[in-house]
């Protein structure tokens, strides 16, 4: 999940594998055709480190601090229905994902935005660009509140005599960690922030389950939860409904994550078919391999989410809160108490990861006209995926699966890749096309944005339910059910198309509502 700085070797550069089998051979890729050479590349044991790289690349998009508030998502809708949510969240994005990957290998562009821009037009690119922006800045607000949940008693015990609230907290924190991060420009300043996120998250997932192993014979436990296998209210599932699909959003990082293994694949096809003299396959072979690397990430968070959720379930039972760490912090549990810091790190260093899309988004939005009558060579915006450790073993990055030119160029896609709320994969260096003043205001304004809605709202389930039920209904439903239909080659994937379309659109009307409704009027 943490940024880091591109390094393309030549499987990224070879013209007559993307001219040839569909992927295109952008300027990013050219700058580095001449520094590299062909010892980069072992075909022979390329194949399965891209692949696992692949799969820690889309986990660690998909997994997050959406993760602190299933629980409670899990009470509200009961076990029955939440485990059914999860299982649902998850098949529908293996479909919402076929469907990009379909869409992103027959127009052969590899950003999320760039599929919209071509398929739906540009006034659907601007529409996305705005969710982005907006995505980012919501994930960034339940950030806030996360580390400050999770360290005002930490602050509150360390001084005691201090008479500091809530809000003074947050600002305190967001004030010394968060704004300084969020002002570096480039971001391979935090490249050692890499996998802090999956591994917090794996670390509160062992926490959690030795905590309710330890603690199952508690018999008030067992008396509350025998109650609790059915929704806690009426409109328990549809509150509990946008926070299971926000802890599945990761379709905008798909196209790079893609692009990557589906060049590293054709590569090594090529090769293979070069030195038997035979012609290389199809791009079949890549979008079958996407295939089961979707399949076996989602599977994966799936099964994380289920133990995570289930057993604080069936540990806290009634009591539990939005986020799932304050249960603990009253145990002085010295293993929680490392979870949770380990937590508020990982929360603390997402911030500006989530911060970076927004303001290069909101850069290329505002002050695209600025940039009128540059040369487009040196306005390349270039990629947020970070390279895995898999990729850098065989010399590939995520990084360099695009080159974006300026808005006058007719054909730019600005990426803004987003983790999910989560602590994630951004990012490899773009520059802005911004000045240090502009910079410094942009910052300050999607920063300040951030510190003060995590002033006003009450809790992180509510950030997390608005923003399932509006962006995450859009990226993960609406917009991957749009370009499925378009490229639908059966009656099955028209079907499931407009299961996505509809169920998009009802799930984030509807759930929007109940959640705006129980907040603010109930």
């Amino acid at each position: 999940m943490a940024p880091q700085t591109a390094k393309t070797h030549t499987a990224a550069a070879n013209p007559d594998i993307v001219e040839d089998y569909g992927l295109d051979h952008t300027p990013s890729l050219q700058a580095e055709e001449d520094t590299n050479n062909d010892d980069s590349l072992d075909s022979n044991n390329f194949a399965p480190s891209l692949f696992f790289g692949s799969i820690a690349n889309l986990c660690s998009a998909t997994l997050g601090a959406g993760v602190l508030s299933l629980p409670y998502a899990l009470y509200q809708s009961g076990l029955v229905f939440g485990l059914g949510l999860l299982g649902i969240a998850a098949w529908s994005s293996i479909v919402s994902i076929r469907f990009l990957v379909e869409a992103s290998s027959h127009f052969r562009i590899y950003t999320y935005e760039g599929l919209v821009d071509h398929v739906l037009g540009r006034k659907a690119k601007l529409v996305t660009q705005i969710c982005m922006i907006i995505f980012c800045v919501g994930c960034a607000v339940a950030y806030v509140i996360a580390v400050g949940d999770i360290l005002e008693p930490v602050i509150l015990e360390l001084f005691p005599k201090t008479a500091l609230s809530t809000h003074m907290v947050l600002i305190i924190i967001w004030s010394t960690t968060m704004l300084p991060l969020s002002l570096f420009r480039r971001m391979e300043s935090l490249q050692w922030t890499s996998g802090i996120g999956v591994f917090s998250i794996g670390l509160l997932m062992t926490s959690v389950v030795i905590h309710f192993w330890q603690d199952r014979y508690n018999s008030a436990h067992e008396v509350a939860i025998s109650s609790l296998w059915w929704p806690a209210s009426p409109q328990g599932v549809l509150l509990a409904c946008p926070i299971v699909l926000f802890g599945f959003a990761c379709q905008v990082n798909v196209c790079p994550i893609y692009y990557e293994l589906g060049l590293a694949t054709l590569t090594s096809s090529m090769e293979e078919a070069s030195n038997n003299n035979n012609r290389a396959d199809d791009d079949s072979k890549p979008k079958f391999l996407m295939h089961r690397v979707t399949v076996a990430s989602v599977t994966m968070c799936a099964f994380l989410y289920s133990v995570i959720s289930t057993s604080a379930f069936l540990d806290f039972g009634s009591t539990l809160g939005p986020n799932v760490l304050m249960n603990y912090q009253s145990e002085k549990s010295i293993m929680m108490t490392v979870a949770s810091v380990g937590m508020a790190l990982a929360v603390i260093v997402a911030f500006p990861l989530n911060v970076f899309p927004a303001r290069v988004t909101l850069a290329n939005i505002l002050f695209c006209e600025e940039n009128d009558g540059n040369n487009d060579d040196e306005n390349f915006i270039e990629p947020l995926l970070s390279e895995t450790s898999a990729s850098r073993e065989q010399g590939h990055t995520n990084g360099h699966y695009d080159a974006v030119k300026n808005c006058h160029s007719g054909n730019g896609d600005t990426e803004s890749n987003i983790e999910t709320m989560e602590p994630t994969t951004i990012t490899a260096d773009p520059p802005e096309n911004t000045t240090l003043f502009q910079h410094v205001i942009l910052t300050l304004g999607i920063a300040g944005a951030a510190l003060g809605l995590a002033l006003l709202i009450p809790n992180i389930s509510v950030v997390f339910g608005l923003l399932g039920g509006t962006t995450s209904s859009i990226f993960g439903f609406i917009l991957p059910g749009l370009l499925g239909r378009t490229l639908s080659s059966s009656k099955l994937q028209t079907c499931e198309a407009y299961i996505l379309i509809i169920g998009g659109t009802v799930i984030g009307i509807v759930t929007t509502t109940v959640t705006i409704y129980n907040t603010f009027f109930d």
